[in-house]
């Protein structure tokens, strides 16, 4: 890694962040659509440059410190598991919700 690694993901995170207020500024009617799609194309062009030189000083991608037994979105190669449930049910990840009805989707209702 060393100090270049270190200019690389500084580089990654100010892209990032300029991203995200690139889109905010959008949502805000204070970007044109040309501008908007010029400047997002620029930024992930910059993102994808700075992960390559990154991940480049690598012979492997670094394995992330969340990942320890291998299964990581970070790591190509690895494909994802299928869903467990359809994709037109919403599971309910926080478990029964005593006294509030379920979500069912297009129903509108959010989770609190």
């Amino acid at each position: 890694g060393g100090l270049g690694a270190l200019r690389d993901m500084a580089e990654y995170q100010l892209s990032a962040t300029e991203l995200g207020l690139l889109h905010r500024r959008s949502e805000r009617g204070l970007v044109n659509a040309q501008a908007f799609a010029q400047r997002r194309d620029g930024l992930v062009a910059s993102m994808q440059a700075a992960t390559s030189a990154f991940l480049g000083r690598f012979s492997a991608p670094p394995r992330p410190p969340w990942a320890t037994q291998g299964s990581s979105c970070f790591r190509p190669g690895r494909t994802r598991p299928a869903p467990a449930t359809p994709p037109d049910t919403v599971p309910d990840a926080a478990g029964p919700r005593p006294g509030l009805p379920p979500i069912t989707p297009g129903s509108g209702m959010q989770e609190p």
